[in-house]
Order: structure tokens, then sequence, then C-alpha cells
């Protein structure tokens, strides 16, 4: 594209006008501009201190929220009755401690009279007081009478502060027992419940209804506050008369909005100064640039007028002309690229490549056409590229002459049929599925892929030889099933059974639709194995059922026995019997349920807290001394190590573990007999193996496999019913393999059996185990 004149011979002689009103429209933009800088940097505070306030108050909130909770958490452990002053001064000094915002932590008996108090030392002197002043007695007795925490208006305290207080009441068994109660201080509670980041960047302080300042403000390093960004929230309903004041601290213009304005000032005045300059220059040239014009339009106008890009260079490579369609491909403007060489305007490597072909085409004063892909805007385009030599009158070579094509379309429609063919490939061999592709008229196989050669056992070539009929373990139905889908359209089928190469029967899910290729009929079958996921379920289903068996028992006795005793007059010993017979029942079922909770989140990777050392001989001898008076038919003995041995492990667990074991001993040994426990050290393997010996009926062999099983139970030799859960053995084995160990099982008919459960004295816990949780 040429140049234009700037001028006509009708401009104006006085040249200063136009510099003048140029400089003063640049400097009212320039101030606008600032204008509007410091507007957004205004709005940029607001936001900034709205997210503040925000945070601030939930961060207050959340903090009073935690303290609460403790308070309940001593509330609990007070109605269970496990917590004494002791304990009481041990919990909360220490939370004191680590929560500075609070003063100290009371408890006030029934009658409001402190009796505990913490820390206790600078604190003591509240000891024997009633809560007496307005605020705590209002406060205090507000949260007897509602049953609910209750906080009181800001006030000040015995220390000499002003503070917020907290009263949590303890009722047991409908009795009120007295309050716990917490002093906050209202400094402490701004400075721990807000970030250091917001109190530099605002003043917080807590205020009453009527916005005045309660206690003392909380300052960062300003000086002074704005009253444009000065927000007040409440802290909710729960704490009365109190909220949160934050007022950002004034910013003054930061250096570089200094900088910009002295800038542009210098920017405005110098455009000016140059502009002027300028005109003055372009004046003089104003005559030629006239004569030039005509026969620039003329040949701009060729230029233009055709689709393809025509370019002229020099011997350096720089362009010296484009027209626009040039400039398109290039994605530039014609002025931005006349005067540099492709490196200005191309990737490296491709300037690098044109410029070697320009080369060429000079040194050997002969034209060249070659196909060139070039980025423009992101987007790859394909030129056909014509280059010749340019010459002056002399013959000489000056340059190079081009002309360009964009041949894009041609070429992304060639890539785009054959990528589509290759995206089909990958699609085809990555599907996880079966899918095979049949063709609709003779039902021959056309293609499978990989997922569906494994599945059926045959290579991709046999696969081509087979028929839908070959595959089928029902060919009839699949005949049907076929014509149907071919007439109504894609179709999900299962269950379908198909058979392997080597006659195995396959139990399947199979989608399939048809579809038209190159006037082809065609339908395809994505296959999917169920068989597992049946198993599964049936896995389920059967759970589901021995758990429901197992509750309706007890269910059906506790029932049972309660509607007799409702309808019918009872004797007291035979009321007494009955309720035996349902509180027996009852610890039936919460066994039942308990151990299914223990063995699920064992399952889970739940129940293990951290690791402790725990002594084996103790251990043991506690199992011994406590079943030793379960049963007066049995002997138990057990062998502990002679030196003291301790493992890491979870030592209630390990407990339960053993005392299943004891307890189906004696179970399944009703005449009873010598029950042997015992624990073996084996330092080089690193374990300890403990072993529960009994002498009773034994285990069948083919029980064996089934013995850890849930819900799986062995009857006695005369056929009546052993009690319990079946959950027992599952949850020692899961309880072992917790621990990385194993259990199992030696066992004689007649004779009696051994049970063995071996755990790593420093095991290493499975990946599933979450310890701690």
């Amino acid at each position: 594209m040429f140049p234009v004149p700037l001028f006509t011979s009708r401009a104006s002689a006085r040249v200063w006008i136009a510099p003048a009103v140029l400089t003063a429209l640049i400097l009212v933009v320039l101030g606008l501009l600032l204008w509007i800088i410091t507007l957004r940097d205004f709005k940029e505070e607001d936001h900034q201190h709205f997210l503040d306030v925000r945070d601030a108050q939930q961060s207050l909130l959340h903090k009073l929220a935690a303290n609460r909770d403790f308070f309940l958490l001593l509330t609990e452990q007070m109605v269970e009755g496990r917590l004494d002053a002791e304990t009481f001064q041990h919990k909360a000094a220490r939370y004191v401690a680590d929560n500075p915002e609070l003063i100290n932590i009371t408890w006030a008996d029934h009658d409001f009279i402190i009796r505990w108090t913490a820390p206790y030392e600078p604190n003591k002197q509240v000891l024997g007081l009633k809560l007496s002043l307005a605020e705590p007695e209002r406060a205090s007795r507000l949260a007897r009478q509602t049953g609910q925490p209750a906080y009181t208006r800001p006030f000040k305290v015995i220390q000499g502060i002003v503070a917020v207080e907290i009263y949590v009441p303890v009722f047991r068994e409908g009795d009120f027992l007295g309050t716990f109660g917490g002093i906050y201080s209202l400094e402490g509670l701004l400075r721990n419940g807000i970030s250091e980041e917001i109190r530099e960047r605002n003043q917080a302080c807590l205020v009453d209804d009527s916005g005045s300042v309660v206690g003392t403000c909380v300052a960062g390093p300003g000086e002074r506050t704005d009253p444009r960004l000065t927000q007040v929230l409440p802290l909710g309903a729960d704490v009365p008369d109190l909220g949160l004041r934050l007022a950002r601290y004034r910013n003054g213009w930061a250096w570089d909005l200094w900088l910009l304005s002295v800038l542009s000032f210098a920017l405005a005045v110098g455009v000016g100064w140059s502009m002027w300059a300028l005109r003055r220059y372009l004046r003089a040239q104003e005559q030629a640039e006239q004569a030039l014009y005509d026969n620039y339009t003329l040949l701009n106008s060729i230029l233009e007028g055709t689709n393809n890009a025509i370019f002229v260079k020099d011997l350096d490579g720089r362009y010296l002309l484009v027209n626009a369609a040039g400039a398109r491909m290039l994605g530039a403007s014609a002025e931005a690229i006349v005067g540099q060489d492709d490196r200005g305007v191309l990737p490296p490597e491709a300037a690098a490549r044109i410029m070697e072909l320009d080369r060429q085409v000079m040194a050997s004063g002969e034209g060249q056409a070659v196909d060139l892909e070039i980025e423009v805007d992101g987007v790859l385009h394909t030129y056909l590229s014509s280059k010749n030599p340019f010459r002056d009158r002399q013959g000489r070579i000056i340059g190079l002459i081009g002309v360009a094509r964009d041949i894009s379309a041609r070429k992304r429609a060639e890539e785009v049929l054959k990528e589509s063919e290759a995206k089909y490939r990958l699609l085809f061999r990555a599907v996880t599925d079966g899918l095979i592709i049949f063709d609709a008229e003779t039902r021959k196989v056309l293609e499978a892929n990989e997922a569906a050669c494994r599945l059926y056992g045959y290579t991709s070539e046999k696969f081509s030889q087979l028929s839908v009929y070959d595959l089928s373990a029902e060919p009839e139905r699949s005949k049907q099933r076929i014509d149907a889908m071919l007439a109504t359209g894609l179709v999900r089928v299962s269950p379908v059974y198909h058979k392997t190469s080597d006659g195995t029967i396959l139990t399947l899910e199979i989608s399939s639709g048809s579809f038209t290729w190159n006037e082809q009929r065609l339908f395809f079958a994505v296959i999917r194995d169920i068989a597992e996921q049946q198993k599964l379920d049936q896995m389920k289903d059967d759970m589901l059922s021995a758990v429901s068996h197992e509750m309706r028992t007890p269910l059906t006795a506790m029932l049972g026995f309660a509607e007799f005793m409702l309808e019918n007059p009872v004797e007291p010993d035979q009321l007494k019997e009955y309720l035996g017979i349902i509180c027996k029942e009852t610890g039936r079922l919460k066994e039942l349920i308990d151990n299914l909770l223990d063995l699920q989140r064992l399952r889970a990777g739940f129940g293990m807290s951290d690791l402790q050392p725990v002594d084996i001989g103790e251990l043991l001898r506690e199992l011994g001394t406590f079943f030793a008076r379960q049963s007066s038919l049995h002997q138990l003995s057990w062998d502990a190590p002679q030196t003291s041995a301790v493992l890491l492990g979870n030592r209630e667990l390990l407990h339960q573990a053993l005392s299943n074991l004891l307890s189906n001993a004696i179970r399944y040994s009703p005449e009873g007999g010598l029950i042997s426990l015992s624990a073996r050290v084996e330092v080089e393997e690193g374990q300890v193996v403990f072993s529960v010996q009994d002498q009773g009926q034994g285990i069948p062999p083919e029980s064996r496999k089934q013995i850890f099983s849930r819900f799986f139970r062995i009857d006695n030799r005369d056929g009546t019913r052993v009690g319990g859960s079946g959950l027992g053995l599952p949850l020692v084995k899961e309880i072992a393999e917790a621990h990385a160990g194993r259990v199992w099982v030696e066992s004689e008919e007649g004779v009696g059996s051994t049970f063995y459960m071996s755990i790593p004295l420093r095991p290493k816990l499975p990946q599933k185990v979450k310890a701690g949780s």
C-alpha cells in the first residue's frame, strides 16, 4: 500500500493552532485519566474494605463459636462426671493460655457462687464470690432459664477492664448444676480474632448500639481513618448490644501516580511541540506529495484489487511494498511491515526459512514456487508462493517480487480427513469396553478393538472370519435382538450370553446401534462384562439378608416378652425372668450392631488410633484374670513372655480381638476343659504370635475356609445353635490386618482348635489404614 499526502494546498497558514489544541486536549485527557485512576483506586479500597469487614466479622464469630464449643465440651464432661477441680484447672488454664482473648474460665454452682477458676493464681480472688453484678447476674440466670449459652453486655469486670462474659448452663437429668463462665478481654478479642493483615489496614473497635466505642480500639500503623470507609457490623443476636467497627486508614497518592502526572504533563508539552515542528515540515513537503499522489493512486488500485498477496523486497530482504492481502497474510498492517524483513513480522523459524529461499532466488536469478506455512493470529496458514528476481533498468538484481495465494482451506480439508480417520482409530483402540463393528446384511465382523479381542480370546485376524452368531451363546435370540435394533435404533440389552474362544460363557451388557458408512449399512456393539458386578450385587443382597435375619431373632424375642407382660399379669419372679431375657437379647443385638460397625470402620480404613506401646504380658494377665471367672466348667491358663515384651499397636483393638477368640473358645467347648492363652515373641521375624487353644468340638475341614466370613457360624455336634453374632472372627481378621498382621486356625474334630494371630512388633500400617482417624 502506498502513502497519500497528509495535507492539501488549502491547509491553514496558522500552524500553531492545531498543536496548541492538541496539547490542551491531551492535558484534559490525562487529567481525566488521573481522576479515573484515583476513583478506581478508591473503589478497590472500598471493595477491599468490604472484604476486610466481612472477614473480620466472620473471624470473630468463628472465634466466639470455637470458645463456646469448648465450654459445651466442659459441660458434657461435667454432666458425665468426668470433670473434677484438678482436671478443670488443667484443661481450662491451658485453653486460656492458647486463647489470650479469654481472661479466665470459672465454674459457679447452682447458687451462682464461683467454686473453680482458671488460671488460678491471677484469678483466685473471685473464688467464693456470687455472681451479683448486674450483667453477670442477668446473663447467668438467662442461661439457666433458656438452657442455652448467654452473653453479657459490655461492663467493667473485677480485673478493671471492659469485658464481655459468656455463661453456659449445665443440667443433669433436668437438675441445674451450675454454669461455666468465660471473661473476654475486648482488646484481646480484637487482636486474636482479627488477622494482623486486616488490622494493619484498618482501625478495629467494638461499639455499642449507639456507636460509642467499648473498651480499647486496636490501631494499625496508619494515622488517620477515612470516614467514607468506615463500617459497623453486629456480632450476632447471641452477643447483645455489641458490634464491630472497621475504619480504613487514609492512603494518599502513591509515588507512581505522582510520577504519572509529571510525565503526562511533559508528554503533553512534548507532543504539542513535536506536532508544531512536524506540521511545518509537512507543509514543505505538501507540493511534492501532491504531484506523486495520482501515480500512487493508480498503482495502489491495481495492487489492492487482487486477493493474492503481492510484495517487493530489497537485497537485504526488507519489504519495500506489500498490498492489503499480503498484510493480512503476515498478520500486520502494511505500514508496520514496510521497512522490516521477515524476522520482524514472522516467527523465527518461518522467517529464517523464507529468507533463505529469497537468497536462493536472488543468487540464482531464477524464479521458484513453493508451499509455505505461516502462523497468522495463532492460526497456521499454507500459501503457494511464487518468487522472481526484481531487476533495475540495467538488468541488475536489486531485490525480488513475490506473489502468494492462500491454499489453507484445501490443505485443511485434506488434514481434517486424515485427522478424522486417526481419531476414529485412536478412539476405537482406546475404549476399555469391547467394541465390534458388523455388516448389517451379512452379520459378519468387520473390525474389533483390543478390548474385545481380550474379552473373547480371539486375534483381530480370527475375529474378521466370525459372525455375530459365532459369538452368541443364544443365536436365535441374538437374531431377534439385531432385527429389532436395526428397525428401532440404539438399544441396550442385559444380560446377554456370549461364548469365548475356549467355550467359556460370558455374561454381558451390550449397547448397539446402526449407521451408514460409504453407502454400507453397519451396526456396532459396545460390550461390557457384568459377571463380576452381578457377584458383587449378590454379595450385598446376601449380607443384607443375613443382617436382617440376625437382628430379627433378638427383636422378636424382646417384642414377644414385652407384649406378653403388657397384656397379662406377671408374677414378680416371672417378671424378673422375662426382663432378664429382654436384657440378654438387647445385649445380643447391641453386640451385633457394635461388631458390624467396628468391622465396617476397619474395612474402610478407619478405627486405628495412634499406635502406642502395648505390654504383652500385662494384656494377657488382664484377659486371663477376667475370663477365668466367666465359666465354672473351664480352666483358663495363660503363658506370658518371661521378659518384658512390648509391641506398637492399638491396645483396645488387640484386647477386643483376643476377647473374641476367648469367648469363642468357651462357647464352642460346652463340656468344659482347658483353654490356653499364650504369646510367643519371635525376635528374628519381628513379630509376636498370640494363640488361643481349646478342647472343644473342633472345626470341620469344609468350614475352615469360611470361618472368618461374616455371619458364618458352626453348630454344636448335637445340632444346637451356638449364640453369637457371627461377626467376632471376621472382626479379629480385620484387626490383625489393620496391624499389618494375619490370623489363622489349626483344628481337629473332637480334639479342639487353636487360633493364631501374628502382629508385627513395629507394624507398617497398610495403605488404606488412616492412623489417628
